[in-house]
C-alpha cells in the first residue's frame, strides 16, 4: 500500500457587501482541494478526507473546532485513487470567551481516514494529517 497526502490548497472567497447572510455565508466556505493517492489498499475499504476549521486561542485545552465536513474518496473495486478530493467546510465563528463576540477560525486541519476493510486477516485503520493556518 502506498499513500500520498498533502494540502495543495485552500481557498476563500471575499464577502460582497450587502450580501445576505445565507450568500455570504456559502461564498466564505473554505474549499480544500486534496491531492490523493492510493495504491493496493486492496477491496473493501474506504476512504474519507476529513476538513475542520479550528480556532487556536493559546489556551491550554487547544484548539476548538469551528466547522467541519467530510468528503469520500472514490477508490476503485481494488482500493486505487490517485486525484483530488475537494471538501468544502461552511464558513463558522467561534464565540470568543472574554467578550462573546464570533471570531473566524485561523487554523485548519485535514485528515486522510482508511477503514480497516473486508480484507482477511483484516488490517488496520489509519489516519494521515496535514495542519496549516488560514
Amino acid at each position: 500500500m502506498r499513500l500520498l497526502f498533502r494540502i495543495a490548497t485552500v481557498a476563500a472567497a471575499s464577502l460582497t457587501a450587502g450580501a445576505p447572510l445565507a450568500l455570504a455565508q456559502a461564498v466564505n466556505d473554505y474549499v480544500f482541494n486534496v491531492p490523493v493517492n492510493i495504491s493496493a489498499l486492496g477491496p473493501g475499504h474506504r476512504a474519507d478526507v476529513v476538513c475542520k476549521t479550528l480556532l487556536d486561542s493559546g489556551q491550554k485545552a487547544g484548539p476548538r473546532i469551528v466547522s467541519q465536513q467530510t468528503s469520500a474518496v472514490p477508490l476503485d473495486a481494488n482500493g486505487n485513487y490517485s486525484g483530488t478530493v475537494s471538501v468544502r467546510v461552511p464558513y463558522g465563528a467561534a464565540p470568543s470567551p472574554v467578550t462573546g463576540l464570533p471570531i473566524a477560525a485561523n487554523r485548519y486541519e485535514c485528515l486522510l481516514r482508511l477503514d480497516s476493510g473486508t480484507s482477511t486477516p483484516p488490517s488496520k485503520s489509519a489516519t494521515w494529517t496535514s495542519r496549516g493556518n488560514l
